[in-house]
């Protein structure tokens, strides 16, 4: 095996990286699932949709393949759902108050302020969903 090989192989075991790919295919179901919404529902709905099939992807993406975890029990695992339910209502309310901040304050784009909103956010629920997991 060539370096170049194995230090891919390493870069991806690293549950920092697979938040972040977790995180980005998270994202696009969640685009994919609010656009097919918009056909049979209205906007709110949508987005909630797209939301909440994206946060359950994004729950057993991180809990099976980034933290690779296993519970021997069922109150364990009613208190990790409720935790990483709880962290992603947090997430949202951070990035929504972030997104207008930089709008509103700096005066950037929609498109820009959601970009660095969307950092100290990942940052953030990488954090706490580690907390959690562990």
């Amino acid at each position: 095996m060539s370096k170049s090989c194995s230090l891919i192989k390493r870069i991806f075991k690293k549950p920092i990286v697979k938040f972040g790919i977790v995180g980005i295919i998270s994202n696009i179901i969640n685009y994919i699932t609010y656009s097919l919404s918009l056909f049979l529902f209205s906007l709110n709905i949508s987005v909630l949709n797209g939301y909440f099939i994206g946060f359950i992807f994004s729950y057993f993406g991180n809990k099976n393949w980034t933290f690779e975890l296993k519970y021997k029990n069922k109150s364990q695992l009613i208190i990790e759902k409720l935790k990483f339910f709880v962290l992603h209502i947090l997430s949202l309310i951070l990035m929504v108050y972030l997104v207008n901040f930089f709008k509103n304050e700096i005066e950037f784009n929609y498109s820009v302020s959601w970009f660095f909103a969307a950092i100290p956010v990942a940052l953030f629920n990488y954090y706490l969903t580690k907390k959690i997991f562990s």
